[in-house]
């Protein structure tokens, strides 16, 4: 697959042109630094108006090859988080007349600050349990149906790993003929553009019902090998064209968008296509290798959540212990190896892994192993609902 940001930004390094432009450290030095530019002629501009989009420039060039990997009607990069895909995704709404925006309990801060800076009514759907990403999907699209100028914003997967059932939802969708859109914080899931099983992500199963205009927020960072700031918004629907959400995100982004967290997007077409349509052993053999380590730490006796398959969640009460405790006993580990988790807190500690690198199994449970097992504790996981606004 073509990578015309990688490929134009390796020209530009090699004309060796004096580099009267920012940013100030000048391109001094071999890549990264060479790569970092500003908008220079043929660079491509990241953010433009309706009348200013051009799609023939290498930054389009370069979405329209990740639209076609992840199956979405059109696709924008930004490179300042998910958190900008999602401040532009809510502020879309708005654009088209949302007025009241429905959120899971679960909704990340993101999703809630922008609606509440932009003046959107928000309705909070509770939750089912503590963290859940859950809610009750027929009332919820019932009273989604019945109010008027609504969306409805979800935020899956959680830190632990849960997801909605995409697939379900998207029958009481077409089931009470929804005309309202979808917003999906899908921020921890485009490590399934190299999953095989791919048909319960928000963008097969919700965004080509013909019923509803669904917006898709993925984090690059989080889980493909992209760097920190790289995300997408998928677009699944005709009402939400990308010149119109590039002029949505003007509002949030910055004006000098990192050349280099775009390379690395553009880099990342090419390893999910080859990946994909390649040999494609890489990334279905450590989803194998995953599986493994989840199914060796619970037969040491940990109690594990039924999580994606990058994510291992163990939940540590059980074995006797805080997540946080956990969390530092490994980071120390033993025999000189150690782990730094993604995540930790009361009830239990989180492992992500990248799908295109090796998982070292048997180094990973000799550190579990390791651990003394001890009674069973209790935390404090009452169900409180969630306040995005304080009193």
């Amino acid at each position: 697959m073509e990578t015309p940001i990688h490929d134009f930004l390796l020209e530009n390094a090699r004309r060796n042109a004096i580099r009267a432009y920012m940013p100030g450290h000048n391109g001094t030095g071999d890549i990264p630094l060479s790569h970092d530019i500003t908008e220079i002629k043929g660079a491509g501009v990241l953010w433009c108006g309706h009348d200013d989009y051009d799609d023939t420039d290498v930054i389009a060039v370069s979405e329209r090859n990740a639209a076609r990997l992840f199956g979405s009607r059109g696709t924008l990069y930004f490179t300042g988080g998910c958190t900008q895909a999602v401040q532009t995704g809510i502020y879309a709404l708005k654009s088209i007349g949302v007025r009241t925006l429905f959120v899971n309990e679960y909704a990340h801060r993101s999703v809630c600050g922008t609606a509440r800076l932009i003046g959107l009514d928000i309705r909070v759907l509770n939750a089912p349990s503590f963290l859940s990403v859950g809610f009750d999907f027929e009332n919820t699209i019932r009273e989604l149906a019945e109010t008027p100028n609504a969306a409805l914003a979800i935020t899956s997967m959680n830190y632990y790993g849960e997801e909605l059932d995409f697939a379900e939802l998207n029958r009481y969708v077409l089931k009470h003929a929804i005309t309202a859109p979808i917003f999906i914080d899908d921020a921890h899931g485009a490590y399934r553009g190299f999953d095989p099983d791919i048909k319960n992500t928000p963008l097969f199963s919700i965004g080509f019902n013909g019923v509803s205009s669904v917006l898709v927020a993925e984090s690059a960072h989080k889980t493909l090998p992209a760097l920190t700031g790289a995300a997408y918004l998928h677009t699944l629907s005709d009402n939400f064209s990308k010149p119109f959400l590039k002029h949505c995100a003007q509002v949030f982004v910055s004006t000098s968008p990192s050349y280099l967290a775009l390379e690395s997007l553009d880099l990342c077409n090419q390893i999910i296509y080859e990946n994909r349509y390649g040999d494609g052993t890489t990334a279905t053999d450590n989803f194998a290798d995953i599986a493994r380590l989840k199914t060796a730490l619970s037969d040491l006796g940990y109690t594990l959540a039924n999580s994606d398959k990058v994510r291992v969640t163990i939940f540590t009460n059980d074995y006797g212990y805080r997540g946080v405790d956990v969390a530092d006993i490994i980071r120390v580990g033993n025999g000189g190896n150690s782990i730094e988790p993604e995540y930790a807190d009361e009830r239990a500690v989180v492992l992500l892994f990248s799908p295109i690198k090796n998982i070292p199994v048997q180094i990973i449970t000799d550190i579990f192993a390791a651990i003394p097992r001890r009674a069973p504790i209790q935390t404090n996981t009452s169900h409180t609902p969630f306040n995005a606004f304080g009193n």
